[in-house]
């Protein structure tokens, strides 16, 4: 899979955990893929609020961010653009009492993917690749992560 921009781990790191973590975890991004980004005044209308899943727990540590995120939510939202054809990348924002967070994945996509659903309520959003135009996302199906397809990232 592409990805930008390229960190050390997607050439080292990344082909490993393809083969011994992720048929397990059935997750395919990982912590170095997703960089904090800036929260864009055009960004803030952009998105898609993506509902929290009841059967997930909240993140408390590391720990609990590794287990959660990779094994303990089980609720999968599968998301595309609209009317678009290209290269994307996507990202979220979540609110919280400490604030708002916004990440994007470094990983270039050009179908629909899935993404977890946290306990809360989350606003995804795409960039195009590689101009970062933002792009409308629509809602495909709202699941389980054993459900997805392996065509589906």
């Amino acid at each position: 899979m592409e990805t930008y921009p390229k960190h050390i781990f997607d050439n080292v790191f990344w082909p490993v955990l393809q083969v011994i973590w992720e048929p397990f975890s059935k997750k395919r991004s990982h912590w170095w893929h997703w960089q904090e980004t800036p929260l864009l005044p055009n960004l803030l209308d952009a998105g898609l609020i993506v509902p929290g899943y009841s059967g997930s727990k909240i993140r408390k540590n590391f720990l609990s961010n590794l287990w959660q995120t990779n094994f303990g939510w089980k609720g999968v939202a599968i998301i595309s653009p609209t009317d678009y054809q290209g290269k994307y990348r996507v990202g979220y924002r979540e609110f919280s009492e400490s604030g708002c967070r916004s990440e994007v994945c470094s990983i270039v996509l050009s179908d629909k993917v899935a993404v977890l659903r946290g306990p809360k309520n989350v606003v995804y959003f795409a960039l195009s690749y590689p101009d970062n135009q933002i792009l409308s996302l629509s809602l495909s199906i709202c699941t389980l992560k054993s459900r997805v397809t392996s065509n589906i990232i």
